[in-house]
């Protein structure tokens, strides 16, 4: 059992990813008050996922440059999130980071067929024998 699983929430973090870099659409943004300071923050939520994403400094900063400040217009936007180990408070952890989604690749094109011989061009279909 991953001990993560022992205390579920409905934010997503660098443990929830375990490794992986998914590609995720933004859904919307919100501000939430998930500190119980009373000051709300802003949350990520992406479609197809039911766990949100809370930003920080680093993160709104990284999505702020690649899709500008209006946080309505990142909807629909895709990004991928990955782990980076970081300080927190004088100590290493974890920590979640965004960067743009890499374009899908193109598939590449078929080769052209190979060139005609000049001699066959040159022959009159009449005179080949079979």
């Amino acid at each position: 059992m991953k001990i993560a699983s022992a205390f579920p929430s409905k934010y997503i973090s660098a443990q929830t990813l375990d490794g992986a870099e998914p590609i995720v659409e933004i859904a919307g943004v919100v501000l939430e008050d998930v500190a119980d300071d009373g000051q709300g923050r802003p949350v990520v939520y992406f479609k197809n996922k039911t766990a949100g994403w809370v930003l920080n400094r680093t993160n709104a900063g990284t999505l702020s440059e690649l899709f500008g400040p209006e946080t309505d217009l990142w909807t629909g936007r895709k990004i991928q999130l990955f782990s980076v180990s970081t300080h927190f408070q004088g100590r290493a952890v974890l920590g979640l980071r965004v960067r743009e989604a890499p374009p899908r690749p193109v598939p590449a094109a078929p080769p052209p067929p190979p060139p005609r011989s000049q001699f066959v061009d040159d022959l009159d279909d009449d005179s080949i024998p079979f």
